[in-house]
Order: C-alpha cells, then structure tokens, then sequence
C-alpha cells in the first residue's frame, strides 16, 4: 500500500472538531558593531541625567547597613572548606565587582540597591577551588537567587546579580573554578576537577552554601524560596541542577540552554567543517551569508500570515534555496562581497546546516540543524577565520582529548561523540529528563529559547522538552499525558531573539523578557525590563516567583524590543506576547489568521491584470454607504424572515481550510499567498466530476465513512437567531468529512477564467447540515456560530470573510396551510455556492426563497441547479445544473488506508479542550456585566483576538488599579469601561481609516496585541479614566494620538504630563455657578420638571437633564467639566429651583 502522507494534527484537528459539534531581513554593517559579532557584550554606561560627578562614597561606617555586614560574622560561620575574601558595604545606588580582572563579567553593576557584597573561596578538591559572590540587600524578602555563567566563561557574574537584589533577593554567582573568556578552555586540560567545578560542583556547592549564609545572616532557619536565572550554559547548569539536586530550587528561569554537552559541542565542531576549507567552492563567506538571511525573511516572514520582517513560524515555511542558485549567465564580480547568489556547492553547504547530523554509523541524532531565520548568528560558528569555533575544538583539545595539537581535519569524526557520551567531561551534560522528584516538590520551570539562534539551535531545546514529556508520561502522537509536564514546565519560543540577548539588526524583533544577561546587555544600572520593572507579564522572573508562591500560571510572556536597539531612551518599539506551546508539534502551535493581499503574477497580454483587492469587510462598507447615499431604505432583517403560506427549508455545507502547514496526503505547503501556481502537488481523488478547477477529475473526500456522524449545534437567541424561532434552536449535523480543497477562480470580462492551483489538496473540513433551517436569520447564526467553535480550537485558518471558511446554502420551499402546517414533501433544493460573509448567507437565502416562491406562483418549476450570488446583488444566478449524488460515482480509494483516530485520542482531547463559545459567551456577561450583543461582537472581531485584546486590556488595568492601591471588584464597571473601549472606540479608528489611506485595521495578533493599539496603552489611557483623572474627550485624543504613532507604548503619562492634560475638575462652587448660569433663559426646559413636580408627567425628564449636562460642559472651561459631576450638581441645582417656584 502507498505511503499515506497524513499529519497528525489533521487527525487530532478533526477529533476536536468532532467533539465541539457534539456537545530577517538582512541586517546591515551601520550598527556599531558588526551583526555577526556576540561573543563580547558591549554594555553602554548606566543612563544619567546629569553631567555632574557622582557623589562620593561615604565612609562604611556611615553607610546605612546590616549589623551582621562585617568580616568577624562570616568568619565565624564559614566551613573548613571556606574562607573570606571580601566584604564590602555597598550603598544605596552604589556599584560593585571585579572590574577588569573579572576577564568574563568585567562591567560591574552600578544602582544597586543598599547591601553586602562577601567574595568566598572554597576549596573543591586538592586540585581545585572555586570562588562565588554574595550579595545580601539591606530589604530582604527572604527569597534567594543564583545566577549562571555563559560559555566556558570563569567569573562571578556580578552583573547578572544586580536584577534579582532589586527584587530583595540574596543573589549568588559562582566563577566556577577558573577566570577565562567564554571561548577559553585551556584551563581545562588535563585537570579533571576543574572540568567538575565548571560541569556541576561550583555552582551546587555555591547554592548550598549560599543559602547556609544568607539564612545566618538574617537570623532565619532558612530562605523562604529559591530562585536560579541562567541563559546558554546557565541554562545547561540550572537543568542540570534541577535534575540532580531537586531540592536546590523553587523555581528556575532557563534561556537557550546548551544541555546536551556531549553533542552539542562535537556538533559545533562538525557544522564548522561543513564550511571549510575556506578556500573551497562550498564556502559561503559572511557576506554571502546576509544575502542567505535576506532571502529566507523574504520566503518565510509571511508564514505566519503577517508580513514585518520577523520569521513567527520557521516550521511552516518551506524555504526553496534554489532561488539564490546563480543563473548560467550570472557574472561573478571581482569583488566577491558584492555576490549576490550561491553555487550548487554552497547551497549543498546550506543544505548541510538546516538539515539535523546523524551518526555516520548508528544513524543516532547528533543534533538538529539550525533555524530558518538563525543565520544572522552563522559566523560565530561557520566562519572563525578559517578553523571551527573555539566552542567545539576547544571542546574536543581541552576536555576530551586533553591534547592541545589535536587537529581536527584528521582527527574528528562521530567517534568523538560516542568518546564524549562515555566520559561526559566534568558531567556537565543535563539529560536526565525525568524530573518528577523536582516536581513532586512544587517546582516551577520556565524554559525559552530564540528562534533567531545561530550558536545553540533552537530545535535542540525543543527535542529536550519533547524528552522530558515523555519521560513524565506524555505521548506526543496521541497528546496524552502532556499536563503531567505543562503543569510545572512551560516552554516559549520567542520569535526574533538571538542568543540569549538582542535582534538581528534590521529586524527588530521584541525579545527582552527579563532573563539571564538581558537588563546587563542594555546598560549596568538596570534590573528587569527597563520600563517595565514589576510587571509579571513582562519580566519572566517575577512571573516564575508569582507561579510559585501565588499559583498564578504563566500562560504567555511579553518580550520587548526598543527603537535604538539596546538604548532605552528611544522609547519602545514592539512588544509581543508569546505563546506557550505544548508538545512541540510545529502543526499545532498557534497560527495568525491570514490577510487578504493582492499577488501580482506575469500575464498574457491578451488577459487585463487584476484589480487592487478591497478587503471584504471595506467591501460591505462601502455598499451600505451606496445604499444609505441613495436614499433607499434597508429592509429590516426581522422583517424578511417568514412568507405567508410559505416554509423554507435551509441546509448548509460549512468548509473549512484546516490549520496545517501540508497539504492532505502531500508535503506541499499550504501557503496562500504564493505566487499563483506554484505549489502543484495533489492526488488521491475519487470523487468522479470535470471541471476546470479540479485538474484531476475527482477529488478525495468521504462520502461512506465519514470522521463523525449525527452530531448537533446548539444556538441561542443571543446567537441571532430569528424571533420565531424562540430562545433555543438545535440543528442537526448529518456529518463531519474531510477532503481536499479545489482551484481558485476569479471571473475576468467575458469568457476568462483565472486558476489559481496553490489551493488544490488544502485540507477541508466539510459540515453538513441537516435540513432543519427555516428562517434566514438563524442560517447567518449557525455559520457565525461554527466559525466561533472553530477558531476555539484553532481548526481553521481564517474566517468566513478573509476567505478560510465558505458556506454552501441548500435552499428550498413548499407551501403551508392555515395552521402553518407543510402541504407535501420538501421542495426542489438549489445550492448556493461560495457565500464569504454572515451577511450574504442571509441575503441570499431570502433573496433564492423569494426567487422560488414567485416562480412557483407563476407556475412554473424549480429546478435542481447551482447558483451564485455577488456582493450587492438582489437576486441569484445560475452558474450550472446540479448533480445527484449518483452521478459522482463515490468509488473506495484503492491507494489510501483507513485513519484511525483511538478512543484515547477522543477522551484527552475532550479532556483538555479549551474555553468553547458559549462558555466564553457567558463568562462574558455574567463575569463582566456585558451584553449579549457585545460579548459575541467581541468573540467574532478580528477572528477571534479582539476578546483575547480585551483581557490583555483588562489585566493590565487591574494591575494598575492594585498598584495605586484600589480594589478590583468583580463584575465591576471598570471592565465594562474596557470592554466597551475595545469594541467602539477601537472600531472607530478603523472605521475613519478605512475611507482613507490609512491602515485600515488593528493588525491584531490572535494573542491579542496590536502594534498600532498596545493593550497596555489602552489599559493606561482608561486607568486614567476610570481614576477621573482625565476627561472622556481627552481619552479618545489619547487613543487617536497612539494609533497614529505618536505616543509610544509606556508613554502614555508621560504625554498626557508633557501636554498638560490632566483633568483639573471644578470645585463644587464653580460647578453649582456654571448650572446656575445654564438655566437662565430655559423656562420651557424647566417647565418639564415643575411637570413631573406636580404629577402631570409620569417620566422624570433625564432627556431634559442631560441637555442641560451637555450645555454645561460647553460652556464650561474646556477640560474641566466631567459629565457626572455635572449632572449630579445640575440635578441639586433644579431641585432648589423647583424648591423655589413652590
């Protein structure tokens, strides 16, 4: 039998969906460092605001400290082992370390808070000892925290110590044994404890020790918490601790972590050979590798639906690199740093790179290739001046072989890897993946790595994390088991980030999220995200803290990225939330929705080019403008629903393209906005018809066993159902199939027909229902309805309106009696196909009802047909006669096998669905006081992001609210406020920039962030609102200004400062003066009061009142008069004039 090419995720796709219906740009050499250079951080000085000198530092006896900061208290606790070599007081905003004897760390923190630095020596064996620092805050929370080394790096790492002391943490480093730069290992040969100090031993005797310390010097029997922060080989030593030593940590903060010693660094050996000789034709010199990063950003920047220079989805793209193959004709210049393609042998070099190395013998993984979207960082390990990096030979001279003169080119081989794997040099590697001890205990991980990473692929932190779940009992084929390991261990992948620190230089991308070495690469006196100091969705320590202590699961983290790179003071420029993934499936992690573009292709020149593309939404715009423009009245929807005498009967065929990366049953991408017809690889049909956008005559689908069977969809009158229907309607599903999509057409003038194949063998999902649908109105609900439960378990690619979703209406009618009872079987059905928008399935069923109804009045027939509707239109087309299902000819697939989905598969994923659109719907309104209406508009906007916009707004308010020392009740008016902004203030800006030139949408991301309206701007701007703190006038030129770019995110007060902007409210005096004022000349006004006074009116005037408000506040100095204060003294102001006239 053939291969059956058949993603799981389709399988687990379809299992869910069966479940819910039941129930780099390149960058360029003007940095100030090249962009291939990483190894030495380039730390600018702390910001000032003066030019004056510092203070001087006061005498230690005149510094504010602990009583117990003094040489005679830690001599007389250290062990025999250990001994004293500095102590200093250091005061508040004062700096210490080593400076630059500290040859790895040689910038020492500066801004530190009030503490004691001690410097302690031990001894580790006769042959070795290693040194850590301490440093002990004046305010201590009881919480303590150890910090890791990078590289073969020796040195305290007082600069990464600083961050945690802001947070009144007791914070260690330890050098590890030795003082060496990050790519020297020649303190290593031949001294096998040494190897032991910087494999494991330095850092867990510095941790034990460390907390005998800092517990004595606060006089408590132990910390209350403990914490580790540590990125590349800090990320290797804090799993390895964690795995060996469970009871060292409460919680651990793991970036890129280089785990797999014995691997990785006979890899980086070995990924370096790939590119040597230098003077070979397979060599791709740096110059030619930003032209490789350049056309990579170019194929796969748009694979996540979203084009911004920054590669969100390495694993949906399906990069050509045979579009950098030099032509034939291709003139090489003399200059070779001006090639701008490769050779078949440099492309078999790339090949070589992307592609993971197995051994040569065993076929064992060595290690997964590098990243699309990595290659900014390739030079740190292909290109080191003719020899592989010092990361890898170093590796195989110092620790394995202890051979200074071991050469390479005649000695290296995979060999070297199982030499490594028996001796494991210094134990340093971290591959004990079963860390239920650890977790038994309550402790937290947080593990991320950068999708930009050029020096430890990204690919080898997710095959850990894959290991580590199975080791827990997770099953990555049938998604069972996985919470025994999400529930402690989160992993996030951070698009953009480099290793460790930092961004492509032209790409931009957010990627501080408050790890190792983050706050030091931007300056000496920072701790966190600069800015965003003790946000918990911002910075991950503080988010690993608060999980530990309160509970509090970390579900995304926001990384931020500024204007001028490391420089604080250009104000921020992107900020992203990043998703947490689960099993690492690359098919199932969350995919943006795509965006309607135009693709521009060569045509004959017979055949005119296409039109600009109006995105569908302005499209509607637009026609409801002619409409209203032409002074015709729009019939009411509640209005159309029935005919006298007449029943319709509706059945609807929802199709859905399935979220995944491969077509169904071939490896070709499902990219939609490629180029036409460049993704021609589909078969296996047998659904028999010809047409013209079906090139093989049939087409897979499931006609005799379909995935699912009689299943039903629920809807409410919230849903918009019609009136007559009452408040629940339950229509039936016949069935749940899958099969392949067909050509695009788009009509031209006359006869021409364009075909676009890139969509033939996208998988479907087809909905077929029965035909229980009588009013137009509630087929408009179900498919609304649908495209909401798809998007709740990202199913579907995009909505019915971008284009990933299309309805098939099944229209028929036949006559009633008197007593609306139906007068013989159901009527003739026509089909219309292709319906793009909830407003043209319910035109189109009334306009095909009235169609059929007039026709049989007149006494003519029905017949059995396929029809088209367009945008605007008043009536139905004929596009062909319909086929009876005979005349398919459904044949079995002889080339394809069953699909068997097990019962497991079914019961986990029930298990551990998410939040369906009722249940959010009535959260909506019953947690947050929102109506119907607006909880669903909510839910549908933006395909489904704009609800999860307003959480991200609401959490950020109420975070606000807690800082500045209010109550956040439930139910409260402050989310009404919010959710009320998200909807109509948010919809105002797109709705003016439409019938401009303007964007004109949000670009929202499906976690809910938009660059052009943060949630945390919103949040800021209605914090100050709901304070009274500006005006509602004031709040809307606030929203106006961020969309337009100028406020930056975080700027928000700082603008409304700049502008004076603060609302400065009348006093009770003046704003009793300015009623009084008001009221003068408008007896007729008030006579409706003196009305209601005297009981001749019923209703109490408010209409009156708030015109009486409203004159008030234009009248009144601009800014300060607040609509409620208004009326309430407006309101005493007509009371005693009513007092009066008695």
């Amino acid at each position: 039998m053939a291969h059956l090419h058949l993603p799981a995720s389709i399988a687990i796709i379809i299992a869910a969906l069966a479940i819910v219906i039941q129930a780099i740009a390149v960058p360029d050499d003007s940095s100030t460092t090249k962009w291939f250079q990483h190894e030495k951080r380039a730390i600018p000085p702390p910001v000032s605001t003066t030019s004056e000198p510092p203070f001087p530092t006061p005498p230690p006896e005149q510094i504010p400290h602990h009583p117990n900061c003094n040489r005679h208290f830690f001599s007389s606790i250290l062990p025999p082992e250990a001994k004293l070599e500095n102590i200093t007081i250091v005061p508040q905003g004062g700096s210490h370390g080593e400076g630059k004897r500290n040859i790895a760390y040689p910038t020492d923190p500066t801004n530190l808070p009030g503490l004691c630095a001690v410097t302690i020596n031990v001894t580790s064996s006769k042959s070795s000892s290693y040194r850590f620092g301490i440093f002990l805050p004046n305010e201590w929370t009881g919480r303590f925290l150890a910090v890791g080394n990078g590289g073969f790096a020796g040195g305290i790492n007082w600069l990464d110590m600083a961050p945690g002391t802001h947070y009144h943490m007791a914070t260690v480093s330890s050098d590890l044994g030795h003082n060496s730069s990050a790519t020297d290992t020649s303190w290593a040969i031949n001294a096998p404890e040494k190897k032991t100090d910087w494999g494991w031993r330095a850092l867990h005797g510095t941790v034990v020790l460390g907390k005998k310390l800092t517990a004595s010097y606060y006089n408590v029997p132990k910390v209350s918490y403990s914490y580790y922060s540590g990125c590349s080989t800090g990320g290797r030593q804090g799993l390895r601790e964690i795995q060996e030593f469970p009871d060292s940590f409460d919680g651990v903060l793991i970036g890129a972590p280089a785990w797999w010693t014995s691997h990785l660094n006979n890899y980086i050996t070995q990924i370096g050979m790939y590119n040597l000789p230098n003077t070979s034709s397979s060599y791709v010199s740096n110059d030619l590798l930003k032209v490789v990063a350049k056309e990579v950003v170019k194929q796969c920047d748009e694979a996540d639906g979203v084009k911004d220079g920054i590669i969100m989805r390495p694993d949906l793209c399906h990069f050509n690199s045979s579009r950098l193959l030099c032509p034939p004709d291709y003139h090489f210049p003399a200059n070779k740093s001006l090639t701008t393609c490769l050779t078949r042998p440099q492309l078999a070099t790339l090949q070589k790179v992307y592609s993971p190395h197995h051994h040569s013998s065993t076929d064992e993984l060595i290690y997964p290739g590098l990243t699309l979207g990595s290659e900014a960082q390739w030079p740190l390990i292909l290109n080191n001046n003719g020899t592989p990096s010092p990361f890898g030979v170093g590796y195989q001279r110092n620790f394995l072989y202890d051979n200074a003169t071991w050469n390479y080119t005649t000695s290296y081989s995979d060999s070297c890897v199982d030499l490594a794997d028996r001796l494991d040099p210094g134990q340093a590697t971290a591959d004990h993946y079963n860390i239920s001890a650890y977790k038994s205990r309550g402790g937290k991980v947080i593990l991320y790595h950068g999708l930009a990473d050029g020096l430890v692929p990204t690919k080898g932190t997710e095959l850990y994390y894959n290991r580590t779940i199975r080791s827990l009992g997770g099953d990555l084929t049938t998604l069972s088991g996985l919470r025994n390991t999400t529930s402690f261990f989160k992993l996030f992948l951070v698009p953009g980030l480099q290793h460790c620190w930092s961004t492509p230089s032209g790409v931009d991308a957010p990627w501080n999220l408050g790890g190792a070495f983050q706050a030091g690469v931007m300056g000496s006196g920072f701790y966190s995200v600069p800015g965003f100091e003790g946000k918990v969705k911002y910075d991950g320590l503080l988010a690993l803290v608060k999980w530990r202590e309160e509970g509090r699961e970390v579900r995304q983290l926001v990384a931020t990225g500024w204007r001028d790179g490391l420089n604080v003071t250009g104000g921020v420029k992107r900020q992203r939330a990043n998703a947490r993934a689960g099993a690492v499936i690359p098919s199932r992690q969350l995919q943006p929705r795509q965006f309607a573009r135009h693709l521009t292709t060569e045509t004959s020149s017979t055949t005119s080019s296409p039109p600009p593309v109006t995105p569908f939404r302005k499209q509607l715009k637009e026609q409801a403008k002619a409409l209203k423009k032409s002074g015709a009245k729009k019939k009411k929807s509640s209005d159309n629903q029935t005919v006298p005498g007449w029943e319709l009967t509706v059945g609807i065929e929802i199709h859905a393209q399935l979220n995944t990366s491969a077509k169904l049953f071939s490896s070709a991408t499902t990219s939609f906005n490629d180029l036409p017809n460049t993704h021609q690889v589909s078969k296996w049909d047998r659904k028999h018809y010809f047409h013209w956008d079906q090139p093989s005559g049939y087409q897979i689908t499931q006609f005799y066993e379909p995935f699912a069977r009689d299943g039903h969809i629920t809807l409410y009158a919230r849903d918009g159902i019609a009136s007559e229907d009452g408040e629940v309607v339950k229509v039936g599903i016949k069935q749940v199939q899958m099969e392949q999509d067909t050509a695009k057409t788009t009509a031209q003038p006359g006869d021409t027909q364009w075909l676009d194949f890139n969509r033939v063998g996208v998988p479907l999902i087809e909905i077929i229902t029965l035909p229980e649908i009588h009013h137009p109105a509630t087929a408009a609900a179900l498919v609304r309805k649908v495209q909401m439960v798809l998007g709740s378990v990202d199913a579907c690619v995009s909505g019915l309106e971008e284009g990933g979703l299309r309805a098939d209406v099944n229209v028929s009618v036949r006559r009633v009696d008197d007593n609306g009872q139906p007068m013989g079987p159901l009527g003739t059905r026509t089909e219309i196909k292709n319906l793009s928008s909830f407003k043209a399935v319910e035109d189109a069923i009334i306009a095909e009802r009235d169609r059929q109804i007039k026709l049989l009045q007149e006494g003519g027939e029905v017949k059995g047909e396929t029809r088209g509707w367009s945008l605007g239109s008043t009536e139905t087309r004929r596009l062909r006669g319909k086929e009876g299902e005979v005349d398919y000819r459904y044949m079995p697939d002889p080339d394809l096998g069953p699909v068997v989905i097990a019962p497991e598969l079914v019961t986990r994923l029930r298990e551990t669905m998410g939040v369906l659109p009722d249940e959010e719907a009535d959260s909506l309104m019953e947690r947050y006081n929102l109506s119907a209406k607006d909880a669903l508009s909510l839910m549908l906007l933006d395909g489904g992001a704009r609800v999860q916009y307003f959480y991200n707004v609401l959490d950020s308010l109420e975070e606000r609210m807690e800082a500045d020392g209010q109550t956040v009740p439930e139910r409260a008016e402050h989310a009404t406020l919010a959710a009320n902004w998200c909807l109509h203030e948010l919809g105002k800006l797109t709705d003016s920039a439409s019938s401009s030139e303007s964007t004109s949408n949000l670009e929202m991301t499906p976690l809910g962030e938009s660059p052009l309206v943060p949630s945390s701007s919103l949040a800021a701007i209605l914090f100050h609102l709901h304070s009274r703190k500006i005006t509602a006038k004031v709040a809307k030129d606030l929203l106006w200004a961020v969309y337009r770019g100028e406020v930056a995110e975080g700027e928000v007060t700082n603008y409304i400062d700049t502008n004076n902007l603060w609302f400065k409210e009348l006093s009770e005096d003046e704003y009793a003066q300015l009623a009084n004022d008001v009221i003068e000349g408008e007896e007729k006004v008030l006579g409706e009061f003196v009305k209601f006074k005297q009981g001749k009116s019923k209703a109490y005037p408010q209409g009156k009142l708030m015109y009486l408000v409203g004159k008030m506040m234009r009248n009144g100095p601009e800014g300060r008069v607040e609509a409620a204060g208004a009326e309430r003294v407006l309101r005493a102001v007509v009371e005693k004039y009513l007092e009066d006239k008695e």
